[in-house]
């Protein structure tokens, strides 16, 4: 009986009544835990005795077809590591909440649409996995995982976020892309240990200026959100390397984006830029920067002063020369200057010859030897020739030289 079991183990403990029935409820425990493990389609994990799972300290439930998760799942007190992930979970139990040991929880590709507010109590959490879900609202008690580092919310249904995310004084990597948030909580700038932050695909134009003010942002990724103009403060960012501002619909960039000058990425492609801030000039670190699909009329000649520059993307532009500065960016590997309309000048390739390697992609524009009788004389230089083709687009193929490669 109960009772007998209960006497039986009361000799092992110093304080029988607690402890005893604390052992007598994880072996049922356990025994309903093996049960219901029988059933999974996935059984890698389960090949322990009774006393081994108590101990376990990582559970791997992973592509199981879960559509539930049974609430006894909160009694593995050593467990820190728990993936969920590739389920078909509509919720996760509030007894969650009791694995006070947990470090790293993965629910990612799920159909979840909140978080138990029990996931506050997980004070040794450290990473959060939730992204493809339907999370649509996230527990005030997020705030409290204090040592949180890592938070991926993508390809969720946030619209907003709560205040207490700005409690996560840990967090170094926010991941919120493709969600469709439309405001930003005023209390993220406290959150100052933050240097990746990605934005990408919400798809509204939302302030952003408590964003450029977590000066110590690496990373910045605001792909696709239709925004129409940068802040001042972006110049706030003086230890940002990458910064992703493509397919929004900018016309101008603020001077203060000079200030950036640890920056080597910036993508500002497909967007509607008709000018590049004379600031650029002091982008020293740049090695990929990418302008294709604006609306530039013209290529400054202070392009020339970007030392680093090793990709430049000027496709589909309006411009019809190239500054003769170009040639001194001695770094430069490839050159994309292809659909666009038939330019006046190019760049001479004798002069761009001090570069070991360097590709000029110039597929799509029709050419003719009489307009560019030094470009075809160097190809003829190389060894390499010319394919005449029916197309309107007249010549393509490679062209493989002494030091450079172009593409026509």
């Amino acid at each position: 009986s109960v009772n007998s079991m209960r006497t039986t183990r009361a000799t092992y403990f110093y304080r029988p009544y607690f402890k005893r029935r604390t052992v007598y409820n994880k072996s049922i425990y356990c025994e309903a835990l093996i049960a219901w493990a029988k059933t999974l389609p996935n059984k890698r994990f389960f090949h322990y005795e009774k006393k081994a799972i108590l101990g376990i300290t990582e559970l791997n439930l992973s592509n199981n077809q879960l559509t539930e998760l049974p609430t006894f799942i909160g009694n593995l007190p050593n467990l820190t590591i728990l993936k969920l992930h590739q389920n078909q979970l509509s919720e996760i139990p509030e007894s969650i909440g009791n694995l006070s040991n947990l470090t790293y929880l993965s629910l990612f590709k799920n159909q979840l649409a909140t978080l138990p507010e029990s996931i506050g109590n997980l004070k040794h959490l450290e990473w959060i996995d939730a992204g493809f879900n339907q999370i649509y609202k996230l527990p005030e008690s997020i705030g409290n995982l204090s040592v949180l580092n890592i938070l991926n919310l993508r390809k969720n249904k946030l619209i907003t976020l709560p205040e207490s995310i700005g409690n996560l004084s840990s967090l170094a990597e926010l991941y919120l892309d493709n969600n469709n948030l439309t405001i930003l909580p005023e209390s993220l700038i406290n959150i100052s240990n933050l240097y990746i932050l990605s934005l990408s695909n919400n798809k509204t134009n939302m302030p952003l200026d408590v964003i450029f003010d977590l000066t110590n942002l690496i990373q910045l990724n605001l792909i696709n959100n239709n925004l129409t103009s940068i802040p001042k403060n972006i110049g706030n960012l003086i230890n940002l390397t990458s910064l992703a501002l493509s397919n929004n619909k900018l016309t101008l960039l603020p001077e203060e984006i000079g200030n950036l000058k640890k920056l080597t990425y910036l993508n500002l492609d497909n967007n509607k830029l008709i000018n590049i801030p004379e600031s650029f000039c002091g982008l020293y670190n740049i090695t990929n920067l990418n302008l294709s699909k604006n609306n530039l009329t013209k290529i400054p000649e202070f392009i020339g002063n970007l030392p680093s520059l090793k990709i430049l993307g000027l496709n589909k532009n309006c411009f019809t020369e190239l500054p003769e500065s170009i040639v001194y960016l001695f770094n430069l590997r490839l050159l994309e200057l292809n659909d666009k309309e038939t330019p006046e000048s190019l760049p001479k390739p004798m002069s761009m010859m001090q570069q070991e390697r360097l590709e000029i992609d110039l597929r799509g524009i029709l050419l003719n030897e009489l307009q560019f009788p030094e470009l075809f004389a160097f190809v003829r230089l190389g060894g390499g020739n010319l394919e005449t083709m029916t197309s309107t687009k007249a010549y393509v193929g490679y062209h493989t030289l002494t030091n450079v490669l172009i593409r026509i």
